[in-house]
């Protein structure tokens, strides 16, 4: 499961039964707003840098399982 917290500006994962719990995202100078996983990258909009969006391979920082 993956999540978005606006409070703390940055984007999670973990497992659905709440193991292995980390970071994927987290820059001080971003606001997430709305985010999609699509084949191993993540593409999400930031109201800092209004109507852009970027992408990170998410398998490379994280992992795939």
């Amino acid at each position: 499961m993956y999540w978005g917290d606006a409070y703390h500006d940055l984007i999670e994962t973990a497992y659905l039964d709440g193991t292995g719990r980390r970071t994927i995202l987290s820059e001080t100078e971003s606001h997430y707003f709305a985010f999609v996983l699509h084949d191993g990258d993540i593409y999400f909009t930031d109201w800092i840098i209004s109507r852009y969006v970027r992408f990170v391979h998410f398998h490379l920082l994280a992992g795939k399982r």
